[in-house]
């Protein structure tokens, strides 16, 4: 069986998501999506519910929904890639990772991958001194691969494009694993309509009242669904925290721990407090991680021993008529599909997925469905 793959947040699921799963869908006999679960990368709270969300991926095409670990989804690139490449390799069949990028070439992708792969003293070093200047870490990092690359005439991606940094990040977990997977590429275009389409945008005309451009059929029946996020559950969570107990914390590093410490004291709502932590030194969505990390309460004894475990399967949803990918699993590892299951699992990853499906709860006023679904495809 040869599986493809994509890992998604599909917050929320719109035309280039469609044009990606409709390029996907070509390269294997079954699509998998890997779905970053109620908490994505940049650190917030989804829009919607990872079960809705992925119920959205099954119904545009994808046969089988499985949810990235809570403790990925809210790292960085790096760690956020790894733990979707552990997860693909894991499933003992021919794999194609397929990634939007903004180069839309797999070659020179892995060619920076491989750049990286060990640490290079110049380029270490530049970072330490452009750091030291006040850059934020990715800023320094980028400039100085660039600038390693062109004393010595290595062709490289754009380091500074998003999309490109999580295609390296794919391409470099997949060296560090042995080369399981085979890695695609598809350049981001927006030919598909006359306006940039992004999840961005969307979320950006949602949070002012606005019809967002490009959102898919199947995630616009449920947006009247979407509902503020409650900030206090963050003020409460750190307020209750000490800098001690903070400095256990999965990103806590520099001191920054000790920052949004501070200001979740001195703040009345989380906008404000995140508002006041933010420096040049440190991205918005490196701050947002850390608190969400403290709310959730993802330390590194924790995070330690959940990397050193194999991984497990927590299903969010399946293409009926699909039975087959739920033996292939249950072959492979634990196969969760509810939050009874992740709740009283011996995995702490698991049990902080359950974790965060009950504070998303709270965060967004929602009730949420607590199983997996069977999902009957719009083809």
């Amino acid at each position: 069986m040869k599986l493809s793959a994509i890992v998604a947040e599909y917050n929320p699921l719109h035309v280039g998501h469609l044009y990606h799963l409709e390029h996907a869908r070509t390269l294997g006999d079954h699509t998998v999506v890997i779905l970053a679960g109620n908490f994505v990368q940049r650190g917030e709270a989804a829009i919607l519910d990872k079960y809705t969300r992925a119920r959205h991926a099954v119904e545009a095409g994808a046969d089988l929904v499985l949810e990235l670990p809570t403790a990925y989804s809210i790292s960085c690139a790096e760690q956020y890639a790894l733990g979707a490449v552990k997860l693909l390799s894991s499933l003992g069949q021919e794999v194609v990772l397929s990634f939007g990028s903004e180069s839309g070439h797999i070659l020179g992708i892995q060619q920076t991958a491989s750049l990286l792969l060990s640490p290079i003293d110049e380029i270490e070093e530049m970072i330490a001194r452009k750091v030291a200047q006040g850059r934020s870490f990715p800023t320094a990092r980028a400039e100085a691969i660039e600038a390693y690359a062109k004393a010595h005439r290595i062709d490289i991606v754009d380091v500074t494009s998003p999309n490109n940094i999580l295609g390296i990040e794919y391409a470099r977990a997949n060296y560090m694993l042995g080369n399981p997977l085979s890695l695609d590429t598809i350049k981001r275009t927006f030919a598909y309509t006359d306006k940039e389409v992004s999840a961005t945008a969307v979320r950006t005309a949602l949070a002012l009242g606005e019809n967002p451009l490009g959102i898919s059929d199947y995630a616009a029946k449920d947006i009247d669904r979407v509902h503020p996020q409650n900030g206090v559950l963050y003020l409460s969570a750190w307020r209750s925290m000490s800098k001690e107990e903070a400095a256990r914390l999965v990103g806590a590093d520099e001191g920054l721990q000790n920052r949004i410490w501070d200001r979740m004291r001195t703040a009345t709502t989380l906008d404000e407090a995140l508002a006041n932590a933010a420096t040049k030194r440190y991205t918005s969505a490196r701050i947002r991680r850390l608190a969400t990390a403290g709310l959730l309460g993802l330390t590194q004894d924790i995070w330690e021993e959940g990397i050193s475990l194999p991984p497990y399967y927590s299903v969010l949803a399946i293409k009926e008529n699909r039975s087959e990918l739920l033996s292939l699993l249950s072959k492979c590892g634990e196969v969760y599909v509810s939050h009874k299951d992740l709740s009283q699992s011996d995995h702490p990853f698991a049990r902080l997925d359950a974790k965060a499906d009950d504070l998303f709860e709270l965060l967004r006023q929602v009730k949420m469905p607590t199983r997996f679904r069977t999902v009957k495809s719009s083809e």
